[in-house]
C-alpha cells in the first residue's frame, strides 16, 4: 500500500520500502510545506502543511501547477530570473508572497530544487517552503517604530521645528545638491535679542514659551517649500534657503524679522526695546565655486555677530 498523507498518495516506483514508508511518514509531518510536482510543473503530491497555509485541499490542486497559489504580487520577471537560476543551477530560494484560497496575501521563504535522472533530464521539482508572513509583519513594524523614532530624534522636543541634527543633515544635503545644479544655496542664522535679560527677568519657563511662540511665528512666515527652518541652539534658529540669490535671501531674512518685531511681545528688559526682536546673519555661496558648507555656516555666524553689534533688530548681509 503506497503511503499517504490526508488523501493524495506519494507517487512510488515500486512497492513499498521501509525506508519509503518512513520518508514518506517524515515529509508528512513536516511543519514545513512540501510540495513535489512532475517535469511539467503539474503537483503530484503536497503535505500537511500546504493546506495549513494555503487553505486549499489536496483534491483541488492536484494535476494544477504552483500558479495556483500565485499572488501578482510579482512581476513576470521575478518568475523568468527564478526560474533561469532553477535550469542553471539547480536550485532557487527566496521570498515569495502567495495568495490564500480565502484571498488573503502571505510571505513564504521557499527552496525549489530539480530532481534528475541518470542521465541528467529533469523529471521532478520539489518545494519546500516556510510561511514568514508574522516575520515579516514584525519587520514592518520594527521599521515604521524606526521611522518614527529616527523622525523624533530629528525633532527639537521644546518648539516642535526640526532640530540641530535635522539642520546639519539638510545643510549637507543641499550643499552636495548646489554642487551639482550649479545653483546658490543661501542660510539665515536667526538670534533672539537679549534672551538671557528675558529669561532673568521673567523666568525660564517664559523663555521656553518665547522660544515656542518665535519658531511658531518663524514657520509661519516662510512659504516656499524648499526652504528648511530648525532651531539651532538655545535661543538660535537657521533657515536653509536652496536655490536663492542673497537678494531673494535678503526679503525673506526681513520678513522673519518683521513678523517677530509685529508679534509684540514685550520685553521691559534695560536697553532691550519694548518688544523682542531677532537679528538676522544673510549669507550666500555657490557650492559649486569650491569651499565647504562649513564655509558658508561660518560666514553666516559672522553676519549674525555684526548685526548684534550694529544694534540687534536687523539683517545683515556677508557676501
Amino acid at each position: 500500500m503506497n503511503p499517504t498523507y490526508g488523501q493524495m498518495p506519494l507517487p512510488q516506483d515500486g512497492p513499498g520500502r521501509p525506508l519509503q514508508v518512513l520518508m514518506a511518514h517524515a515529509v508528512g509531518q513536516l511543519l514545513h510545506g512540501f510540495i513535489l510536482t512532475d517535469a511539467s510543473g503539474a503537483i503530484l503530491y503536497m503535505n500537511h502543511a500546504v493546506s495549513l497555509t494555503t487553505g486549499y485541499l489536496d483534491e483541488e490542486v492536484l494535476g494544477h501547477t504552483p500558479r495556483i497559489f500565485q499572488s501578482g504580487k510579482h512581476e513576470a520577471g521575478f518568475y523568468e530570473k527564478m526560474w533561469r537560476s532553477i535550469r542553471e543551477s539547480g536550485h532557487w530560494q527566496g521570498e515569495v508572497w502567495n495568495r490564500h484560497k480565502n484571498g488573503q496575501m502571505y510571505a513564504e521563504w521557499l527552496c525549489i530544487s530539480t530532481i534528475v535522472d541518470d542521465a541528467g533530464n529533469i523529471t521532478h521539482y520539489c518545494g519546500l517552503f516556510s510561511d514568514i508572513t508574522e516575520r515579516k509583519q514584525q519587520e514592518q513594524k520594527l521599521k515604521a517604530e524606526n521611522r518614527r523614532l529616527e523622525k523624533l530624534s530629528m525633532v527639537d522636543a521644546l518648539t516642535g521645528i526640526a532640530n540641530r541634527r535635522a539642520f546639519d543633515q539638510c545643510l549637507e544635503r543641499e550643499w552636495e545638491r548646489g554642487i551639482r545644479s550649479e545653483q546658490p544655496l543661501s542660510l539665515l542664522l536667526i538670534d533672539i535679542d537679549h534672551f538671557k535679560l528675558y529669561n532673568d527677568l521673567n523666568g525660564h519657563q517664559k523663555g521656553d514659551e518665547v522660544l515656542r511662540q518665535v519658531a511658531s511665528l518663524l514657520e509661519g512666515s516662510i512659504e516656499r517649500a524648499g526652504d528648511f527652518l530648525a532651531r539651532y541652539g538655545g535661543e538660535e534658529f537657521g533657515v536653509i534657503l536652496p536655490e536663492t540669490e542673497l537678494k531673494v535671501a535678503v526679503i525673506i531674512a526681513q520678513s522673519l524679522r518683521d513678523s517677530v518685531w509685529a508679534a509684540k511681545i514685550p520685553h521691559h528688559g534695560l536697553g532691550a526695546g519694548p518688544f523682542l526682536s531677532i537679528s538676522v546673519g544673510c549669507c550666500t555661496m555657490l557650492p559649486s565655486g569650491g569651499g565647504r558648507c562649513d564655509d558658508l555656516l561660518q560666514s553666516a555666524d559672522k553676519a549674525l555677530y555684526s548685526a548684534k553689534e550694529r544694534g540687534r533688530n536687523r539683517v545683515q548681509i556677508r557676501a
